[in-house]
């Protein structure tokens, strides 16, 4: 088979595709791209993760505190109630 000037171009058109594709996912010396892009998503996904479980622990707490002062007002109550003779 011989090598044609359309070997040539197809050759040329292949290279050219790999290079956008090549700038497409790691963007110009590095910077931008898609690739960037996808970790600093991931990276702000941990962090919203975290803030997450960050806020699910603070919110278990207040229903802790809010339960048990509840249930320390209601026994206080309840005490001097009995106490008062009401």
């Amino acid at each position: 088979m011989e090598f044609t000037e359309r070997h040539e171009q197809l050759i040329q058109l292949t290279n050219d595709a790999v290079v956008e594709i090549r700038t497409a996912l790691r963007g110009i010396n590095g910077q931008g791209g898609l690739m960037n892009e996808v970790r600093e998503l991931a990276s702000r996904q941990n962090t919203l993760e975290e803030n997450h479980n960050k806020l699910r622990g603070n919110y278990k707490t207040l229903v802790g505190i809010l339960i048990g002062s509840g249930i320390l007002t209601g026994g206080a109550v309840a005490g001097l109630t009995k106490l008062i003779g009401g």
